[in-house]
């Protein structure tokens, strides 16, 4: 076979390994980290899935009276539930290692706040975890532990509200960081 006749071969060779190395590529998607990513249609599609509440019921008595506070406040604050905390915080890059950066990241964006009021400009102002009846299972404390360092960091206050809901002290608390009107009262 002359230079001529070998051309054609080596040219059908080459692309077919890139077309084999496309499409394999394809398969193994990762997420940018090395690890393989779980995210693709085929999930959701061979899932068995149920809708459900947002909140149980005594998480809906905790979000009524904060809500009550909220509304009695001067200010336009909200109160948001199931909030990522990778949403409200961010971890600064500066003076770290990508790894660790990441670590830290992915340890707090995978937490949520079971409350969080944030002011007119959507600014946290207190985020709120309610100690159900329930929240001792599993690794709840640790989860705790690290949203309550990640707020006293970023100037946050860290409410924990009991299974029998919001205390005087607390709503007094709570008053007096949305600067309503009974807080100025009792001032």
């Amino acid at each position: 076979m002359d230079a001529f006749g070998t051309l054609p071969v080596v040219l059908v060779v080459f692309a077919t390994i890139a077309f084999a190395t496309i499409v394999l590529a394809g398969r193994g998607k990762t997420s940018g980290r090395g690890k393989r990513s779980q995210a693709s249609p085929a999930v959701a599609e061979n899932a068995q899935l149920d809708a459900k509440p947002l909140l149980n019921k005594s998480e809906r008595v905790v979000f009524t009276a904060l809500s009550a506070l909220t509304h009695a406040a001067p200010r336009n604050h909200r109160v948001m539930v199931q909030v990522s905390v990778g949403e409200v915080l961010t971890v600064r890059r500066a003076g770290i290692s990508k790894g660790d950066w990441w670590t830290q990241f992915n340890s707090l964006n995978s937490k949520r706040f079971d409350f969080l009021i944030a002011d007119e400009d959507w600014n946290a102002v207190a985020a709120v975890e309610y100690q159900g009846r329930g929240h001792s299972r599993g690794n709840a404390e640790k989860r705790d532990n690290i949203k309550r360092e990640a707020c006293r960091k970023a100037g946050i206050p860290f409410i924990e509200i009991p299974a029998d809901g919001l205390t005087p002290g607390q709503t007094a608390d709570l008053k007096r960081l949305l600067g309503g009107p009974q807080a100025l009262a009792s001032e």
